[in-house]
């Protein structure tokens, strides 16, 4: 928890600071401008749950089942993502972003606990509201709508098998293993600084928060982002 704390407390420490410098007017509108960006992104995660969860407990064709509460405790993870994004005007921006990650997890479920891998994806559309208009520097506030998948490595059914013939290596036998997967809707808010280095690119730092909508539960995430954006 301290951790997540102190990545809000910096963000807003950065806007505060940076705001300070924002004095000089800047020659360059963004109004009706486009952008592409990279981002790296620190995320944070409170213990996740899934109630009632039905798992195969023996391998086998019909193998036994047990249901019991799945909850998780991810570890912090850094992800890497990209986006996309529309300005209307020197203060609006609309975007849109993916990123994606394999935080390692402990899981308990039945009386058992194990250790593993996730695969996380997660999505959002967000407004950005600059708060000074021809700046190179400026805070902004945000909120958007998104998702987060995760895909838990855990095996939720037999192992299935496809076959096919190749003209040159004959018979040929490919298995997957379903795992056990799960999509959220999230919700978030975030304050953050951007510098417009030149007419051309921007550099943003993000601090928000995300509320996951986890069936009965609301889980929140935290996160720290950075952004280079290209403008066109």
């Amino acid at each position: 928890m301290k951790t997540r704390f102190g990545l809000l407390v910096f963000g807003l420490l950065m806007t505060v600071l940076l705001s300070a410098n924002a004095s000089q007017p800047h020659d360059h509108s963004r109004a009706g401008t486009s952008e592409f960006y990279l981002m790296l992104q620190q995320w944070n995660s409170e213990e996740m749950s899934i109630p009632n969860l039905t798992l195969p407990i023996d391998i086998g064709p019909n193998p036994p089942t047990a249901t019991s509460t799945l909850r998780f405790d991810f570890d912090s993870e850094t992800m890497w993502g990209f986006g996309g994004g529309y300005n209307f005007s020197d203060m609006l921006f609309l975007r849109g972003e993916m990123t994606f990650g394999s935080p390692d997890y402990t899981m308990t479920w039945n009386n058992a606990r194990i250790t593993g891998e996730s695969w996380i994806n997660k999505g959002s559309v967000n407004l950005d509201l600059n708060l000074l208009r021809n700046r190179p520097f400026s805070p902004f506030i945000s909120g958007g709508i998104g998702y987060l998948y995760i895909d838990t490595g855990i095996p939720n059914g037999p192992p299935q098998y496809s076959i096919w013939w190749d003209y040159f290596w004959g018979p040929v036998v490919v298995g997957s293993q379903p795992t056990y997967t799960e999509t959220y809707f999230t919700y978030n808010a975030a304050a953050g600084i951007r510098w417009d280095i030149n007419d051309r690119m921007s550099l943003r730092f993000v601090a928000g928060v995300n509320w996951v909508d986890a069936h009965r539960d609301t889980i929140e995430t935290y996160e720290a982002t950075f952004a280079l954006s290209f403008r066109y």
